[in-house]
C-alpha cells in the first residue's frame, strides 16, 4: 500500500503515451474495487488466482514490478520503490523514450 502513491504517479506519468501500468493482485475484486476508491488508483487492477500471483511474480516476493515493451520485452524488474522520483523518471523515461524511437 505505501507504493500507491509512487504507482499513480509513474501511470500519469505514461498516461498520454502507447504505455499502460497494470498491477495485478490475488485480492478478490469487491477488496480491489475499495482499495481503488480509497487510494484514488488510476490504473488497472486485475485478479488472479495467488497461484498464478506467484508465478507471474516468479516467487520472489510482493511487491515486484515489471515492466514490458509493446513486443514482450522485458525492460526493466525491481521490487519496492516507495515514493522513489528517481525510479519512477527512470521507469517512465524508458518506456516513454522507447516508444518515440520507434
Amino acid at each position: 500500500m505505501d507504493e500507491m502513491n509512487s504507482l499513480i504517479i509513474l501511470n500519469d506519468k505514461l498516461k498520454n503515451t502507447n504505455n499502460e501500468f497494470i498491477s495485478f493482485t490475488f485480492d478478490i475484486p469487491s477488496t480491489i474495487k475499495r482499495v481503488k476508491e480509497n487510494k484514488k488508483i488510476n490504473f488497472k487492477i486485475i485478479h488472479v488466482t495467488d497461484k498464478e500471483c506467484r508465478r507471474l511474480n516468479f516467487n520472489s516476493g510482493f511487491p515486484q514490478h515489471i515492466v514490458v515493451d509493446e513486443k514482450g520485452n522485458v525492460e526493466y524488474i525491481g521490487s519496492s520503490f516507495k515514493n522513489n522520483e528517481d525510479t519512477i523518471k527512470e521507469i517512465a523515461d524508458l518506456l516513454i523514450n522507447k516508444s518515440t524511437i520507434q
